[in-house]
């Protein structure tokens, strides 16, 4: 035993130097929370530790995941540290603050070789009663990848669970839902799914749901609450068959982030799939349009629209007494469209795909360039300025003077039947050269956004500040090959737009993943200044769950 605490004398050296440091502790509290932001090179790594006041502290960086005994230190410890021991020289001694607080950084260089590397870390609270072991609590160990702002790396490991047309939803503690989606079984059938998972950021792990949905379900929509639950409300299933005829659901699920399960909620008053949900400021949610109608799982868009039923009434949730209640009418139906929450809390309902004249002898819908606005202090749709071009499944955000920051989308809509890889259905589109447009409530009026990304259909648009009066906008765009048009072709491509204030956007980077993913989800990782991407992707043996992690920068 000597032999092995001689090996480690900095640790025992720290203990005895607090030792001395203090000489009356208050009891402590068995809780030891760790947690890290920021790890952009060129900066720093932040850890920020809560526990008891007062509480001495060690924290040990690390390369590996141990395990390393305690028992290395005293005899009769049989708890194990999650980290290593060969960073020990940059451990860090310090002692919390009245509040139980501390806040402990390391400048990080700005070498290229250090891009990609992953640093575990652990905090253990020391205990000088002298009673017993000289450890008192452990802190869960977290992990973080170094990288420069704009990059893009995997996770650290895949989804468990390989699906498409799932939604993610942020929960109060900073850990991302996974929400349902589609499967793929060896058929080739697609097939919606009742699993969930968690991706937790300090961690960068994926962990699967204890439980199941209430019901399996794909293209469905997952709003958190403002008192931290998740309300998932409708999309389609398909549990045999191909997944061509999917059928809408009007079933609802509430998720309870302190049991961490899902259960049945109250039904909507008709089944919609690739509809919106959005959370007003007073808490309820908004659901609008959609499809009624059967739906092919297999296609990226939803397949045709021969016969689509298109609900042109509107639902509001109520969190306080669990009901729905009706909304307003719109003028029609419409899906692909999209609902953004304004800064003065009305919503913006842009475009999408709404009954009109048939294209060539299709279907009997047609995308629309109408703007509404739903006003929740009146329950009341009022007309806005108009698209300067019809779009539908086009990408939004709340920009960042309470506006609407728009890309992407497609003005015009053909599907050919059968003609895809996957025997579905291919969706010809126009979409090359869309101008980025803003939305600004002061005129009302629609302003052109910089030069036109290479962007297509249902892209999804994340906001994060940037300080100064500045806002970055990452725009990621995940298209599959059952969608063809005059763009730069199949794969995943992310694009950063800065805009400060009044000032012309300016386009930050462009990059393009290798991958072929499609029906992606995206989630900000706000503590971390990152976006969380998932989607499937096709692997030498099948579909595979894929997780990309996009460093935005502090």
């Amino acid at each position: 035993m000597a032999d092995r605490i001689d090996n480690y004398l900095p640790i025992n050296a720290m203990i005895t130097s607090a030792a001395y440091l203090l000489a009356v502790l208050t009891p402590l509290v068995p809780d030891l929370e760790l947690t890290w932001t920021d790890g952009f090179l060129g900066s720093s790594l932040d850890y920020t530790l809560e526990g008891d006041p007062f509480a001495p502290v060690i924290l040990l960086p690390s390369l590996t995941d141990g395990p390393t005994p305690l028992s290395l230190f005293y005899a009769g410890e049989t708890r194990s540290l999650d980290v290593g021991l060969d960073l020990v020289s940059l451990a860090s001694l310090f002692v919390l603050d009245g509040g139980g607080q501390a806040l402990v950084a390391y400048p990080l260089s700005a070498a290229p070789a250090l891009a990609g590397v992953q640093i575990r870390a652990q905090a253990v609270s020391i205990d000088f009663s002298f009673v017993g072991s000289p450890f008192d609590d452990l802190s869960g160990a977290v992990q973080t990848t170094l990288t420069f702002p704009g990059q893009l790396f995997p996770t650290d490991n895949p989804t468990i669970v390989s699906r498409r047309g799932h939604c993610m939803a942020r929960i109060p503690d900073g850990r991302v839902l996974l929400i349902g989606g589609e499967v793929t079984d060896a058929s080739g059938n697609a097939l919606s799914t009742n699993a969930w998972e968690v991706y937790d950021p300090q961690t960068e792990a994926f962990t699967a749901g204890a439980t199941t949905l209430s019901t399996s379900r794909s293209r469905l929509q997952a709003t958190p609450l403002l008192d931290g639950r998740v309300l998932v409300t409708g999309g389609a299933q398909a549990s045999s068959g191909s997944g061509a005829g999917a059928l809408a659901l009007a079933t609802t699920e509430l998720f309870d982030p302190v049991t961490m399960t899902f259960s049945a909620g109250p039904s909507m008053a008709v089944s919609r799939v690739q509809h919106t949900a959005t959370r007003l400021l007073d808490g309820r949610v908004f659901v609008v349009g959609g499809r009624s109608s059967d739906v092919d799982l297999r296609h990226s868009l939803g397949g045709e629209d021969f016969g689509a039923a298109l609900p042109a009434g509107t639902e509001l949730f109520n969190p306080v007494t669990n009901t729905w209640s009706a909304g307003p009418m719109l003028p029609g139906g419409r899906y692909g469209h999209s609902a953004t929450l304004l800064g003065d809390g009305t919503v913006l309902i842009v475009g999408g795909r709404v009954e009109g004249t048939p294209i060539f002898g299709g279907p009997p819908v047609a995308t629309t360039d109408e703007v509404l606005s739903f006003d929740p202090a009146t329950n009341s749709i009022s007309s806005g300025p108009s698209l300067p071009v019809a779009r539908a499944f086009h990408g939004t955000v709340q920009s960042g003077d309470g506006g609407v920051f728009l890309v992407g989308g497609a003005t015009s809509l053909l599907y050919l039947p059968g003609l895809a890889p996957g025997g579905e259905d291919l969706a010809l589109v126009q979409s090359t050269g869309l101008t980025n447009l803003s939305y600004i409530p002061s005129g009302p009026t629609w302003g052109m956004e910089g030069p036109p990304f290479n962007v297509t259909v249902d892209p999804t648009v994340e906001c994060l500040p940037k300080g100064g009066g500045c806002y970055e906008y990452t725009v990621i765009d995940c298209r599959g090959d059952d969608v063809v048009g005059s763009d730069a072709g199949v794969g995943t491509k992310i694009f950063t737009v800065e805009k400060c204030g009044a000032n012309p956007s300016l386009q930050l980077s462009d990059l393009e993943t290798i991958d072929d993913g499609t029906g992606h989800a995206s989630e900000q990782l706000e503590a971390i200044h990152k976006t969380l991407i998932t989607t499937s992707i096709q692997g030498p043996g099948g579909p595979v769950g894929a997780g990309r992690i996009f460093a935005n920068g502090g």
